[in-house]
């Protein structure tokens, strides 16, 4: 059973009725303010009560975002023998095709390393995949291999010499390629000594310093300070 103004004025004494409802009023104000919400209805009639907003789904904070932020496309670390691979084919090569262009003569070798290692990671398919042994076997690009290939070609190292493409005669395509590869990490690390830059390539010492002699005798690069604590820079 509510309780009527006159009923409360007269029960509990004018004064305090009045500071009964101004209390409210008061308390009324105080949970709009800190909510942000917006300011209260105070109704006086023949019993007394404040009406509060409940605040519209913009306004409630929310701790954690309603959909994750998505990162941007990242591919694993893939090795340069894939990388290598993923630059050269073009539309559906055949096995010799591709092997050609790469100047490598061992089989085993291109399968493992290149062809194989690229299928496991997704970035080549065979065209008659139920049939790997098929006379008119090819091999493409799929649609993640496609992706991975526009950031190796068009990929810019920030802040030095980029675009710079080698120009060397007497070299064929997949020794160019790693060639390439081998400039664009001493322009992103430079002052690295050739067993660093090695580990960073994957290719051995020896191969690793030929190929930086190559790329010294062609005025690509230099060796500044010490033998011994020296390292490799991009000849400006």
């Amino acid at each position: 059973m509510g309780w009527s103004k006159n009923d409360l004025m007269e029960k509990i004494g004018k004064n305090h009725f009045e500071n009964q409802v101004l209390a409210q009023n008061n308390f009324g104000q105080t949970i709009s303010l800190e909510n942000k919400l917006r300011e209260p209805i105070f109704e006086q009639m023949e019993d007394f009560r404040t009406v509060l907003y409940r605040p519209s789904a913009h306004q409630v904070p929310t701790k954690y975002p309603l959909t994750s932020p998505q990162p941007p496309l990242k591919f694993p670390s893939s090795s340069m023998e894939v990388k290598n691979l993923i630059k050269v084919i073009d539309g559906e090569m055949t096995r010799s095709e591709i092997q050609d262009i790469l100047g490598l003569k061992d089989i085993k070798n291109f399968r493992e390393n290149y062809l194989e290692s690229a299928q496991k990671e997704g970035f080549v398919k065979m065209k008659f995949g139920k049939n790997p042994n098929h006379p008119n076997q090819k091999y493409l690009l799929t649609e993640r291999g496609e992706l991975f290939r526009e950031q190796l070609i068009h990929a810019k190292l920030e802040g030095v010499n980029e675009g710079v493409n080698l120009k060397i005669e007497g070299v064929n395509e997949g020794v160019l390629l790693e060639l390439q590869f081998l400039y664009d990490t001493i322009a992103n690390e430079e002052g690295k000594k050739a067993v660093e830059l090695n580990s960073l390539i994957k290719k051995s010492l020896a191969t690793t310093e030929r190929y930086l002699k190559i790329l010294k005798e062609h005025g690509y690069i230099e060796f500044k300070g010490a033998s011994k604590t020296g390292g490799y820079f991009i000849k400006k």
